[in-house]
């Protein structure tokens, strides 16, 4: 069983979402003792079907692979067979000859916390509410559900990759024009039912932009988007399907409204 070293933030929501993707693929995650009675009360639903899915690093314990960030110090001594290190929207990753395999995060939904795209959506609510538009000149992105990411650095994790890089982001392309239409008619649909003053125009479909497909072997210069040969490749040979990101549009963003009305950390 594969035992993975969490050096990376057990709490973020990526590496949540990939522990709780690694625990129904047989992962065994090994934190530090501190973390153990945080995460195993976390993920008491899925612990119940598999117990020892996290463990405390032990002084003597090897891992196959350690999860890192980049930027961040390790925060566990555990040694590794392997390193994999997760650098978020063009953050140096540092690479080094070390056999480090890094995997550069692009455009994830829902963002993480205190991140810029957080800030766009929340500037966005605020928008909502003042009944303003907000600007939308800024750079298309390539939107892509963290639980779509999880599945491929889970798949990673299992394996022993050959290439030491790789990008996840969406195959589409989102302009901002776009991804506020989204937005802002499903937020109008979750305050309508909040304040219960919900009506028929907020079941009437408004439509969605047209989808086009998007090979990704295209060139990242002209649909500004990163390179996705990789782990296409990569998942090719492991699933038969290659990078297919299957969370719509509409999905991600109700995650995206349900982390803005979280409260915030002080």
């Amino acid at each position: 069983m594969t035992v993975v070293a969490l050096f990376a933030d057990p709490e973020h929501v990526l590496v949540s979402a990939v522990v709780e993707r690694g625990m129904m693929e047989g992962l065994t995650f090994s934190v530090s003792p501190e973390m153990v009675p945080i995460l195993r009360k976390r993920y008491d639903a899925s612990l119940q079907s598999f117990p020892n899915a996290i463990q405390s690093n032990e002084p003597a314990s090897v891992a196959d692979w350690s999860l890192e960030m980049t930027g961040a110090s390790p925060s566990l001594t555990v040694p590794a067979q392997r390193r994999m290190k997760l650098a978020f929207d063009g953050e140096e990753s540092n690479e080094e000859n070390d056999g480090t395999l890094t995997v550069h995060i692009h455009d994830m939904l829902p963002p993480a916390r205190k991140s810029s795209a957080e800030d766009l959506f929340r500037t966005w609510l605020e928008k909502l509410d003042a009944d303003t538009l907000p600007r939308l000149d800024g750079q298309p992105r390539h939107w892509c559900d963290c639980s779509d990411m999880a599945y491929a650095i889970v798949e990673l994790l299992k394996s022993q990759p050959e290439e030491r890089s790789f990008n996840l982001a969406g195959r589409r392309q989102w302009s901002l024009e776009e991804t506020w239409s989204e937005f802002s008619e499903l937020a109008h649909r979750t305050k309508a039912g909040q304040t219960g003053q919900f009506n028929i125009t907020h079941l009437e479909a408004k439509g969605v932009p047209v989808i086009k497909a998007v090979s990704v072997e295209a060139s990242p210069q002209q649909h500004n988007r990163p390179s996705l040969g990789a782990i296409h490749r990569f998942l090719e040979q492991h699933d038969g399907e290659g990078w297919r990101p299957k969370t719509p549009l509409r999905q991600s963003l109700m995650f995206v409204i349900a982390m803005l009305e979280e409260p915030q950390d002080s």
